[in-house]
């Protein structure tokens, strides 16, 4: 076991431990350790997303107005990265965000576009899945989680997206 895989395992253990007592500012920054790490770890993420959920009691809309200029400056980082095509600071950057908003579907599709182009497609799937269950009537993000099921073979997953997007735009 290398020093990075016993590091985010000891992160690991003791985020679940802090989840479990509610104390989620030290659990997220244990996950969100463990992706720094190994950012093509999709379980990382998953735990990483669903303990930010849970930090604002699922209320959809993550830390409310007065984080709102926070996310601009955040906003602005990710179009930088993109320009530069710097996809891992694209993804930290849109991760920082999720910290704030979990359901936010931008920095949801920014962390599945990152990930796409490192070739983390199980990574990317996850992302996309997260941004069109946010917000199922956005066509774009529908899409885009279609284009990525069929490149991961995911055919009729895709085909049944497909169908979805031709009922929201007939």
């Amino acid at each position: 076991m290398s020093q990075k895989d016993k590091l985010c395992a000891d992160c690991w253990r003791k985020g679940t431990e802090a989840m479990q007592k509610q104390n989620w500012d030290y659990a997220l920054q244990m996950f969100g350790t463990c992706v720094s790490l190994k950012p093509e770890n999709v379980v990382y993420r998953q735990t990483l997303r669903g303990c930010t959920q849970k930090k604002y009691d699922n209320n959809k809309t993550g830390a409310g107005g007065l984080a709102k200029a926070k996310l601009m400056g955040i906003r602005s980082r990710i179009k930088k990265a993109r320009g530069k095509e710097e996809w891992a600071d694209m993804d930290k950057a849109a991760e920082e965000g999720l910290l704030i908003n979990p359901w936010d579907t931008g920095l949801n599709c920014d962390v599945g576009e990152a990930a796409q182009k490192r070739e983390f497609m199980e990574l990317a799937e996850f992302a996309y899945k997260t941004a069109f269950e946010a917000d199922v009537k956005n066509k774009e993000n529908a899409i885009r989680f279609a284009d990525i099921l069929d490149e991961v073979g995911k055919y009729t997953d895709a085909c049944k997206i497909l169908e979805h997007v031709t009922k929201l735009d007939p």
